[in-house]
C-alpha cells in the first residue's frame, strides 16, 4: 500500500487582514498593507511579502509584492505562489468569536441547528480542574456550568444532551438545557479518548464499550487493542451481512460501522450490530499512530490522520491507499470529509492551529486521486485546533473552529457560484 507523500503548501496572513479590508472598503483607509507568508517543507521554500489593499473606481483591489494575491469574485482573498505550489488559495478570517476566559480548551462539539455548542477543557493556573460549559452563538454572555469531571474531558453534542468523558475513567450524559446529570457510567480503566451518542466510548486502555444510558450499564466491549484508541468515529446506512444475537438492552446499532483510529498505527472497521470486524487498514505512513478518522460510505472512502502530520485516503472496498499528503510535523486532530456537491472535500485540523481544506481529485484513467490545498482559516496561531463543526446554510458554508485558547471560531465560507 505504499503512495507517494504529496507535501502540500501552507499559507498565512497578517491575522487582522479583514479588519484592514472592511477599513479600505468603507474609505477608513486609503490604502494599506498586510503581511503574507507561504511556505513549503519538503522543498523548504518560504516566501514572504505584502499585499497592498486600496480602492479604485470604488472597489477594493489588491496588488502583491512577491506573492501574487487578490479578491474573487466573492470577495474573499486568494493568495498563489508558484514556488511554494500555492494556486489560488482563499484565505478566510473569522466572521464571529466567542472567548471563553481561564479555559484551555480539548474539546468541542456544536448541536444541529448551529445555535448552542458545548466547550470542554481544563482551568489555567491555580484552577485546574475539568470545566465544561455550554454556550449560545446569539448570547454571548450565557455560559451554563456543568460540574462533575474532575480531569481532561472529551465530549459531542446531540439535541440538547450532551456526552462527555474523562480521564478520571469515567462518562457522563447532561442535559444541555439546565445542566443536570442525571447518568454516570464507569467502567473503563484508562482515560477516555472519543466517544459519541449511540452510546459507545474509546479508551486509552484500548477498548471500544457499548453503553445502555438509561440504566448506566456497560452492555459489552465492541473490541479490544493492544494500544490506545485515540478516536473513533460511526457511520449509518452500513449494509449489515448476517445476524446477531443482541441484548436485549441494545438499540439502533444495526446498520452502523463504527471505525477506530489506534495508536498503533491501524484502522479498523467494526460492524457494530455483529461485533464483526469488516476490515483493518496498517495505515499507509509508517508505524505513526492515528490520531483521527473519518468515514465516507457513499464514496467509499476513509481518512485518517497521525501524530506526525500526515493524512491518508483509502479506498475502502480495495483497501487501496490512494493519497497520503502533510504540511508539517504537526499532528492532526481531525479529519472531515464534506460530501454536498460532486466536488469532494476534506477538512483537516491541526495541534499546531492549522485549519485547512483540499479539494481530492481522481483520475479514474489512471486510478490515482491528487490533492490540492483550496481554503486557509486564519485562526489561533500556534493553538491547538480542538474542535471542528460544519454547518451548510443557502448561502455559505459556516465553519465552528475552537482553539485551545478558548475561543470559538466563525468562519462563513461563500458557496460555489
Amino acid at each position: 500500500m505504499t503512495c507517494t507523500v504529496q507535501t502540500l503548501p501552507l499559507v498565512t496572513v497578517q491575522p487582522d487582514f479583514d479588519q484592514v479590508l472592511d477599513d479600505v472598503r468603507h474609505d477608513r483607509s486609503a490604502g494599506e498593507e498586510v503581511w503574507v507568508s507561504c511556505y513549503n517543507k519538503d522543498t523548504g521554500v518560504s516566501v514572504h511579502g505584502n499585499a497592498r489593499l486600496f480602492k479604485h473606481d470604488g472597489a477594493v483591489k489588491v496588488t502583491g509584492h512577491s506573492i501574487d494575491a487578490q479578491l474573487d469574485a466573492q470577495n474573499v482573498l486568494c493568495v498563489t505562489c508558484s514556488t511554494t505550489g500555492a494556486d489560488a488559495v482563499r484565505v478566510h478570517a473569522a466572521a464571529a468569536t466567542s472567548a471563553t476566559s481561564g479555559l484551555i480548551a480539548t474539546t468541542m462539539d456544536v448541536a444541529p441547528g448551529g445555535q448552542t455548542y458545548v466547550l470542554g477543557g481544563c482551568g489555567r493556573g491555580a484552577n485546574e480542574a475539568a470545566q465544561l460549559c455550554v454556550k449560545r452563538v446569539a448570547d454571548a454572555a450565557y455560559q451554563l456550568p456543568l460540574h462533575g469531571h474532575v480531569a481532561d474531558v472529551t465530549l459531542t453534542l446531540q439535541r440538547l444532551v450532551v456526552l462527555s468523558g474523562s480521564a478520571d475513567l469515567q462518562l457522563r450524559i447532561w442535559s444541555a438545557v439546565d445542566g443536570s446529570n442525571p447518568v454516570v457510567l464507569k467502567g473503563h480503566s484508562a482515560a477516555i479518548t472519543s466517544l459519541a451518542i449511540v452510546g459507545r466510548a474509546a479508551s486509552r486502555d484500548g477498548t471500544v464499550k457499548l453503553w445502555e444510558c438509561g440504566s448506566a450499564t456497560e452492555i459489552a466491549t465492541i473490541a479490544r487493542f493492544a494500544g490506545p484508541v485515540n478516536a473513533i468515529t460511526l457511520t449509518a446506512d452500513f449494509d449489515t451481512h448476517g445476524s446477531a444475537s443482541c441484548d436485549t438492552r441494545e438499540s439502533e446499532t444495526k446498520g452502523k460501522l463504527l471505525v477506530c483510529a489506534v495508536s498503533d498505527g491501524t484502522l479498523h472497521a467494526i460492524d457494530l450490530y455483529t461485533r464483526e470486524k469488516v476490515f483493518e487498514l496498517d495505515g499507509g505512513f509508517g508505524a505513526a499512530s492515528k490520531t483521527a478518522c473519518a468515514i465516507s460510505l457513499p464514496r467509499q472512502l476513509l481518512a485518517s490522520g497521525d501524530e506526525r502530520g500526515g493524512v491518508q485516503v483509502f479506498d475502502i472496498a480495495s483497501k487501496r491507499l490512494l493519497a497520503s499528503f502533510r504540511r508539517n510535523d504537526a499532528a492532526i486532530t481531525d479529519v472531515q470529509f464534506e460530501i454536498s456537491t460532486e466536488t469532494l472535500h476534506l477538512w483537516v485540523t491541526t495541534a499546531d492551529g492549522q485549519c485547512y481544506r483540499v479539494v481530492l481529485e481522481t483520475d479514474d484513467e489512471k486510478d490515482t486521486m491528487t490533492v490540492r490545498l483550496i481554503d486557509e482559516l486564519v485562526g489561533p496561531s500556534l493553538e491547538a485546533i480542538v474542535g471542528l463543526h460544519l454547518l451548510r446554510t443557502n448561502a455559505h458554508l459556516c465553519a465552528y473552529v475552537a482553539g485551545a485558547d478558548g475561543v470559538v471560531r466563525q468562519y462563513h465560507i461563500p458557496l460555489a457560484p
